[in-house]
C-alpha cells in the first residue's frame, strides 16, 4: 500500500523555504482561478513536492516574487515555478491545459517516490 503524506505549508512558510535555499514547486494561485484547482490536483497526484501561493491571501507575496526575481505583469495563473536551492529554476505562466503542467514536470522530473 502506497501512503502519500502531503506536506501542507502555510504561505508564510513560502518565503522560508526560498530563504533557506529549498528545492521545490509553488504554485502560485488567486482566488478566480479555475485552472488553480486542476493543477493543484494534477502536482499532488504526481506528488510533486509543492507549497501554494494564493496572490490574493498572502501578505509575503510582493516579497516572495521579489526573492525569486518573478515578474507576472499580466497577473495570469495559475503559475507554476520550480525553484531549486531557493532560486527559480523555471516557471510556467498562462497555463491553459493540463497536459502543459504534465510535460514540466517530467521535463524537470518533478515527480517523487511515494
Amino acid at each position: 500500500m502506497d501512503i502519500f503524506l502531503n506536506k501542507n505549508f502555510n504561505n508564510t512558510n513560502v518565503l522560508t523555504r526560498v530563504r533557506e535555499k529549498d528545492t521545490f514547486v509553488i504554485l502560485i494561485e488567486n482566488k478566480n482561478c479555475k485552472m488553480c484547482k486542476k493543477v493543484n490536483k494534477l502536482l499532488a497526484d504526481n506528488s510533486v513536492d509543492y507549497v501554494r501561493l494564493n496572490r490574493d491571501k498572502n501578505k509575503d507575496y510582493n516579497k516572495i516574487m521579489k526573492d525569486l526575481e518573478l515578474v507576472n505583469k499580466r497577473e495570469e495563473y495559475p503559475v507554476v515555478v520550480y525553484v531549486t536551492k531557493g532560486k527559480m529554476t523555471a516557471n510556467l505562466f498562462n497555463i491553459s491545459d493540463e497536459s502543459e503542467v504534465e510535460v514540466f514536470i517530467k521535463n524537470y522530473d518533478l515527480i517523487n517516490s511515494k
